[in-house]
């Protein structure tokens, strides 16, 4: 679920076939069941987030099993491919330039972060350490600095990462909490200048704290 700065809010619904996208406008107007992509037999689809204009990422089952991300657009829901003809996509989070980022499936298990620019459906992978996996782009802001999270051992852990316009993929711990015996673990949402949310755990303490990277 995601609420942008007009007020307009999505999420998922139930239908009677299952559960669909849904939009509600602040002007409340609604809700807006937003459907599934074109020729899918699949019977659900979830709203991940809203920009500013209105535009809306988020996954629809495209055939059981088989998870496609969509961009929806002025009425229009367009699916954001995977990785090289691989086994499905999720798109999670979306700029005000239309920029939108999320996951991509490769091979039977492993799951990468990409980045679909505006007017491209084709993905672009974010790449990171040959040692982790299942790593996902949970948010990008208009800059086009990227956030999200990598498993970096068997056990699941994971580390929240970073990846600045134009540049490369980076553990954030590796950019100072680490130092401040922090480890930061998922990094959820990114602001235009550059303040990450997200959640982690600090040395000698149990359970996880929501946090707040100001650079």
């Amino acid at each position: 679920m995601s609420i942008n700065s007009a007020g307009d809010i999505v999420g998922e619904s139930g239908v009677a076939s299952g559960s669909h996208a849904t939009l509600w406008l602040h002007s409340g107007t609604g809700p807006v069941d937003l459907g599934l992509l074109p020729g899918s037999t699949g019977a659900l689809s979830q709203a991940r987030a809203i920009n500013p204009s209105g535009d809306v990422v988020g996954v629809s089952e495209y055939k059981p099993g088989f998870n496609y991300g969509f961009l929806w657009q002025r009425g229009t829901m367009t699916a954001l491919l995977p990785l090289n003809g691989a086994a499905g996509s999720e798109a999670i989070g979306i700029n005000g330039r239309g920029d939108v980022v999320g996951m991509s499936r490769v091979g039977s298990s492993d799951v990468h972060a990409v980045v679909w620019r505006r007017g491209s459906t084709t993905p672009v992978d974010l790449g990171g350490p040959s040692t982790t996996s299942q790593r996902y782009a949970n948010a990008i802001n208009d800059r086009g600095d990227i956030v999200g999270q990598m498993q970096i051992d068997s056990l699941g852990e994971t580390h929240a990462f970073v990846v600045p316009q134009g540049g490369t993929l980076q553990d954030l711990n590796d950019l100072g909490p680490s130092a401040q015996g922090w480890v930061i673990e998922i990094a959820l949402g990114i602001n235009n200048r550059g303040e990450i949310v997200g959640f982690g755990h600090q040395s000698g303490q149990v359970g996880n704290r929501a946090v707040l990277l100001v650079p």
